[in-house]
């Protein structure tokens, strides 16, 4: 349910789709879709909300489009609903960039 937040509340949120706790946003730069970084290339955006992750204490993956939401297995609700919120104060940084 937060995935699906995230995609409805943010335009640079291409979806997200899970399996159990194993997860991935995919950011796009456009309304057709495009994502924001082609496959083994990188890009400011990415960068910069990778570094806003690390300094609001979300630790995770960040691969060209995709953001990893794999947590623990031992994460309580209130820890995952909170790096949630962190991803999606984060993901104003690639809302910027999206071009409409």
């Amino acid at each position: 349910s937060e995935m699906d937040r995230l995609t409805a509340a943010h335009p640079s949120v291409r979806g997200g789709r899970c399996k159990g706790l194993f997860g991935m946003i995919d950011v796009q730069k456009n309304s057709a879709g495009d994502l924001l970084v082609p496959y083994n290339s990188s890009h400011e955006a990415m960068a910069r909300m990778g570094a806003f992750f690390r300094d609001n204490g979300l630790f995770t993956f960040i691969r060209w489009s995709g953001i990893m939401c794999n947590p623990p297995l031992c994460i309580t609700e209130e820890q995952l609903l909170e790096g949630f919120e962190i991803i999606d104060r984060g993901l104003a940084i690639t809302d910027e960039y999206f071009e409409g």
